[in-house]
């Protein structure tokens, strides 16, 4: 809403704040059930959090990318993608 210019609301923090009151409210409603039947994982928990998240997190980053790039910056991303292994690994497959 600041970012919209609306009156009353300075700072712009209130929409952050809200997503991280109802993101911990939903994080708790998960563990605590699991807390209190003694069958909590953290390893497991932050795993099952990762496949949640890591599609939207993908999702998000195509999208961005579809939208931000132009032809020669996908050239140019593709040229380093591939520089890399080579670059790294000529050395050890060379030899």
């Amino acid at each position: 809403m600041y970012h919209f210019g609306m009156t009353g609301v300075s700072g712009g923090f209130v929409g952050v704040d809200v997503f991280f009151v109802i993101s911990e409210y939903l994080l708790t409603s998960i563990a605590h059930p699991r807390l209190r039947e003694g069958r909590f994982s953290a390893i497991q928990f932050l795993i099952n959090r990762l496949r949640r998240t890591f599609p939207a997190l993908a999702f998000a980053c195509v999208a961005w990318g579809a939208f931000s790039y132009l032809p020669t910056d996908y050239l140019r991303l593709a040229r380093n993608a591939t520089s890399l292994p080579r670059c790294c690994f000529a050395r050890t497959t060379l030899s």
